[in-house]
């Protein structure tokens, strides 16, 4: 249920900062284990394309959207992103401990263990 949520998240904020529709499933949703691999990989996609096609400057400019309960904001592009990163590290580091909790060891998370993969 949290990864589905994580990956919703971040498919809602990338489809805010680009101006496309909301994604067809709500925060909350559970989405299937097959097709909820695929959305975060083409999520992340999505994500590092942002990255690599925004100019320094861009990361600087505001996006206007209108949240989940139908308000309207403006905030920096910058502060979206690390939004969603600690959003989707606060979730993980849950996610960890209730593995533990049940005994199972956890995949690795530190940045650092990828950067060397």
């Amino acid at each position: 249920e949290l990864f589905s949520h994580i990956t919703v998240a971040q498919i809602l904020w990338h489809n805010r900062i680009s101006g496309q529709e909301k994604p067809k499933w709500c925060l909350f949703d559970t989405i299937p284990t097959h097709l909820l691999l695929e959305l975060n990989d083409s999520s992340n996609q999505a994500w590092q394309e942002l990255v690599i096609n925004t100019s320094k400057s861009g990361f600087k400019e505001t996006v206007s959207y209108i949240d989940t309960i139908g308000d309207a904001h403006e905030t920096v592009l910058r502060d979206i992103m690390t939004h969603v990163a600690n959003h989707g590290t606060h979730h993980r580091g849950q996610i960890v401990a209730w593995l533990r909790a049940e005994d199972i060891a956890p995949p690795a998370l530190d940045y650092l263990y990828f950067t060397r993969a």
